[in-house]
C-alpha cells in the first residue's frame, strides 16, 4: 500500500512538472518583465448597428445615474442610446427624420431640438429661420415635443449656467437646461444628514 501511494504521487509530480513547463518548453507565453510599467492602451467594448444613415454628431448628456448619448443621422433621424454600461448600449428611442434635426442642448432624457425652415412671406434681407423644439424621451415609446419655437433667426448656448437663448419674432426666450435631481443621491443625502450626527 504505501508503494502503491508513493508511485502514485511520483506520476502526479511528474504530470504536474510537464504541464507547469510545457507552455514554456512551446514558446506560446512570455513572462511579463517585472520592471515592466502598465501600458495604456484604448479597448473596444461595443458596438451597435445604426440605421438612418451616416452619423454626423454625437451629444453626451446624464439623467439620474444614467449616461445618454444623442445620435443625430444625416437623414435627420435621431437616435437616443443608453450607453450607462459602456459594454451593452441600448437604443432607447428614436424620433424619425421628418420630426428631428439638430441636438443644440440636451439634459438627460430632454432635448432641444433646432431644424431648419422656409422663412414666411417677403422680408427686405433674406433670413434663414428655424424651429427649435423642446423634445421628452421619459416615454421611451412615446417621445413627446414639450414646445416648440417658431421662426428662431439666431440662438446661443451659455454652458456654464446651463441657459440657452433663443430669438425669434415673439422676441427673446431664456430657457434654463435643468437636469432632475437623483431620488438615489437624494436619499443618501437624508440617510447621511440623518445618522451622521
Amino acid at each position: 500500500m504505501t508503494r502503491r501511494c508513493s508511485v502514485f504521487q511520483t506520476g502526479l509530480f511528474i504530470i504536474g512538472s510537464l504541464v507547469c513547463t510545457l507552455p514554456a518548453a512551446t514558446g506560446k507565453t512570455a513572462a511579463k518583465p517585472k520592471n515592466e510599467p502598465p501600458q495604456d492602451r484604448i479597448d473596444i467594448l461595443a458596438n451597435v448597428a445604426m440605421t438612418g444613415g451616416p452619423v454626423v454628431r454625437l451629444t453626451m448628456t446624464q439623467h439620474y445615474s444614467r449616461a445618454y448619448v444623442y445620435v443625430e443621422h444625416a437623414s435627420h433621424q435621431l437616435t437616443l442610446l443608453d450607453v450607462t454600461d459602456g459594454q451593452h448600449p441600448s437604443v432607447v428611442a428614436q424620433l424619425p427624420a421628418s420630426e428631428a434635426g439638430s441636438v443644440l442642448t440636451a439634459a438627460g432624457d430632454a432635448a432641444l431640438i433646432s431644424s431648419e425652415s422656409a422663412a414666411d412671406g417677403p422680408t427686405t434681407a433674406p433670413v434663414k429661420t428655424k424651429t427649435m423644439t423642446i423634445v421628452n424621451f421619459a416615454d421611451r415609446n412615446h417621445p413627446h415635443t414639450v414646445r416648440q419655437f417658431a421662426n428662431v433667426t439666431c440662438s446661443a448656448l451659455d454652458e456654464h449656467r446651463g441657459l440657452v437663448f433663443v430669438a425669434n419674432d415673439e422676441g427673446l426666450w431664456i430657457l434654463h437646461r435643468n437636469p432632475a435631481e437623483d431620488p438615489e443621491v437624494q436619499e443618501r443625502y437624508a440617510h447621511d444628514v440623518v445618522y451622521s450626527h
